[in-house]
């Protein structure tokens, strides 16, 4: 199955999905979840009619439920919003990132040695003498 369905679900419009496999529609359904809220179309077309009509005439619609409930489950609640839900997780997860820095930073600091000790006079700076490149000809 296509993760298109799952994503025009977010439209709540009728979708239908063929069923080329030769499965009884009930099997077809069962083997794939997302066809729970669409009109099967068989290779005899069978399903069109119906297909047509939910869309022409929404009380005819007999998968708005079942849409409503697919879409919920795939796509989660729509409040708070997805960008909400995501940017809340972000957030988490930084927000757990910083306290593992935090506590690994406590861990290595007990672990690891300080500097050693140096005395003034290898402590003090090394003058910087720039190279200057020779002017043979």
């Amino acid at each position: 199955m296509s993760s298109v369905i799952s994503d025009f679900l977010a439209s709540e419009k009728p979708y239908a999905v063929a069923n080329t496999s030769g499965l009884p529609e009930e099997a077809f359904r069962t083997a794939f979840p997302t066809v729970a809220a669409a009109t099967v179309l068989t290779p005899d077309a069978a399903g069109v009619p119906a297909l047509l009509e939910s869309v022409r005439d929404p009380r005819k619609d007999d998968f708005v439920a079942a849409r409503a409930e697919l879409k919920r489950r795939l796509l989660g609640p729509a409040v708070p919003t997805s960008q909400q839900r995501f940017a809340a997780a972000v957030q988490d997860l930084c927000a757990a990132a910083r306290e593992h820095r935090v506590r690994a930073t406590r861990r290595l600091g007990a672990e690891l040695p300080g500097q050693r000790h140096q005395t003034a006079d290898a402590a003090a700076p090394v003058p910087f003498v720039p190279h200057r490149p020779s002017r043979r000809a």
